[in-house]
């Protein structure tokens, strides 16, 4: 309800924002889908795709593993 209006504005569109002001020091490393099983479960096929345009566009990596348990082993 508060925040998150914006939904092309994702974290990681505001994490290089912020990353480029000089108002944070890092940057995320990598990113998954995330919900179920990180992996997307439960997501529309559109909200997969916005997920993947964000990584995308903000040049994470992506994680893309078959299970939770294996996303957390990839880093």
């Amino acid at each position: 309800m508060w925040g998150a209006n914006i939904p092309e504005l994702t974290w990681l569109d505001m994490e290089k924002i912020l990353y480029q002001q000089g108002l944070l020091n890092y940057r995320t490393v990598a990113s998954s889908i995330g919900a179920g099983e990180d992996i997307g479960e439960g997501l529309t096929d559109e909200g997969k795709n916005l997920i993947l345009s964000a990584i995308r566009r903000n040049q994470i990596p992506l994680i893309k593993e078959t299970t939770l348990e294996e996303s957390i082993q990839n880093e």
